[in-house]
């Protein structure tokens, strides 16, 4: 599988806070790893996401993933627990 490569211009795009001007001084100070084909440079999604302080590893992906599920699963309790609770309220209203 190949790495998606892009220019700076799309990565500006994409992050309008870092210029193409602030992107190539971070390549050249070595922050940011790139290269150089013709007169382009190209910065792969990793080193982007790697400069950029976002963790993309499929580690960090699963974790993620498996927090979100089991945030869901705890909705879904609290929505029973609720459910419990208003039909143990109706039935003392009901016996007394």
């Amino acid at each position: 599988m190949r790495e998606e490569l892009l220019t700076l211009k799309q990565i500006n795009v994409e992050y309008p806070e870092f210029s193409t001007q602030k992107l190539s001084a971070a390549i050249r100070k070595g922050e940011l790893k790139a290269v150089k084909r013709g007169l382009p440079y190209y910065v792969t999604r990793q080193n982007l996401n790697t400069y950029l302080g976002i963790n993309n590893s499929n580690a960090d992906i699963s974790k993620d993933l498996e927090i979100a599920k089991l945030k869901q699963e705890l909705n879904k309790y609290k929505t029973e627990l609720n459910t419990i609770k208003g039909l143990i309220n109706t039935c003392s209203a009901i016996l007394g």
